[in-house]
């Protein structure tokens, strides 16, 4: 059971860490096709800040259930 729950936690924070970069890199993209991304610059970083305010939150709730996984994530955007 604890493997299973390790390789679940791994997984699921893999996922996690893709979802997060492709967000910030679709976010950064729809930006830069703006007319004035710099209007849309505080915006950009709300919804990234809120993304990763989840992405913290599932991490840690990630380990209290299976302790086990090792972050491994170097996303940082």
């Amino acid at each position: 059971a604890q493997q299973g729950l390790t390789l679940a936690g791994q997984q699921l924070r893999a996922s996690a860490d893709l979802g997060v970069s492709q967000f910030h890199a679709n976010v950064d993209a729809t930006a830069a096709k703006l007319p004035q991304p710099d209007t849309f610059a505080p915006i950009a970083k709300g919804l990234k800040s809120g993304v990763d305010f989840a992405h913290t939150q599932l991490s840690s709730v990630i380990d209290q259930v299976a302790p086990a996984v090792k972050k491994t994530s170097s996303r940082r955007a």
